[in-house]
């Protein structure tokens, strides 16, 4: 995508919408901004020296070229990446689908001044896969993605529950101690269950829709029907860990 800038520029986003015609509603599915900040790149498993250097906005004058991966919003998770190295171009993992072929736009905000284009991105010609195939790829991913959203954001509330609980029992009286301490328990079970244990947990439910998410989009084809049944006992399990956890929180509110 690219853009020009007369001046140096405070703010800038750019937003890719979903273009629909027919009801003129758009989705806005990846943000970018000059204040986006960088994603720590930790232990990993090849030379940093490999890795892609990552984009931010420019707000310099002149020409700007930017590059849209033609994904979602990355998951806010610690990066891993390929053994498929390429020198100062390795990008991380992908943990968000790619998008389906179609009409998109762009939306460029520089200071309260908004342009838009519309563009379309095509499929592979090589590919033979249907577009309902497909289609049926991308929303069972985007399914799994959207758990694994849900997974990570409870995951986030238990450890905060944990500590907070943990504060409370320090040097607690035995009626808050007998009170507090199944609680402090009983989250724990939700976040990571007990070694050897088949009890499904918000962790361990992260990583099945990981996994499915996974099968799905390293090829082109439509999903089976073992990633199908996959899926849907995943989509049961997390509802029934999240009645668990909303109910963990009545109790700890003694109600």
């Amino acid at each position: 995508i690219n853009y020009y800038l007369d001046v140096k520029a405070k703010n800038i986003t750019l937003e890719i919408l979903t273009r629909n015609d027919a009801n003129d509603k758009n989705s806005i599915i990846r943000k970018y901004s000059n204040s986006d900040t960088l994603y720590k790149i930790g232990d990993v498993n090849i030379p940093h020296y490999w890795i892609r250097p990552q984009e931010i906005l420019s707000v310099e004058p002149g020409s700007h070229r930017f590059v849209w991966d033609m994904l979602y919003t990355p998951l806010n998770v610690s990066p891993s990446y390929p053994i498929s190295a390429t020198y100062m171009n390795t990008a991380p993992e992908p943990t968000s689908p790619w998008i389906m072929p179609g009409m998109y736009k762009a939306r460029l905000n520089v200071d309260g001044k908004i342009v838009e284009q519309s563009f379309e991105i095509k499929m592979d010609p090589r590919v033979k896969t249907s577009l309902t195939d497909l289609k049926k790829q991308h929303d069972l991913s985007l399914q799994c993605y959207e758990g694994r959203k849900k997974c990570i954001d409870v995951l986030e509330e238990i450890h905060q529950f944990r500590a907070m609980l943990r504060a409370q029992l320090t040097s607690a009286e035995i009626h808050v101690v007998d009170k507090l301490g199944p609680l402090e328990k009983a989250a724990g079970l939700l976040e990571n269950p007990v070694q050897g244990s088949q009890e499904p947990s918000f962790s361990r439910l992260n990583n099945t829709f990981a996994t499915i998410f996974n099968t799905m989009q390293d090829n082109d084809w439509p999903p089976t029907t073992q990633a199908i049944a996959a899926a849907t006992d995943a989509q049961k399990q997390l509802q029934v860990l999240i009645t668990k956890w909303n109910a963990l929180k009545v109790k700890q509110n003694g109600k």
